[in-house]
């Protein structure tokens, strides 16, 4: 056994608790990015609905003014 006074405890000591310092900073770090994963996600789903959106209007107009053109319509037949 070592005598507690012994500084290769003590340093081990300090590298511990620095160790554990670092450990419990990058743990509230990963949690941070983590909500803002969560945030971009959110952010991109919405952008992808909206974009679907625009998609289905931009393809019902098409069809929906193709088929009502005059020259293509049988009413005016």
């Amino acid at each position: 056994m070592q005598q507690e006074g012994d500084d290769t405890i003590r340093a081990e000591v300090i590298r511990h608790r620095a160790a554990r310092t670092k450990v419990i900073r990058r743990a509230h770090q990963v949690a941070e990015m983590r909500e803002q994963l969560a945030d971009e996600r959110f952010t991109l789903l919405q952008s992808t609905r909206r974009l679907a959106c625009a998609n289905a209007y931009r393809c019902l107009r098409r069809h929906i003014t193709h088929d009502l053109t005059p020259t293509t319509s049988t009413l005016n037949a």
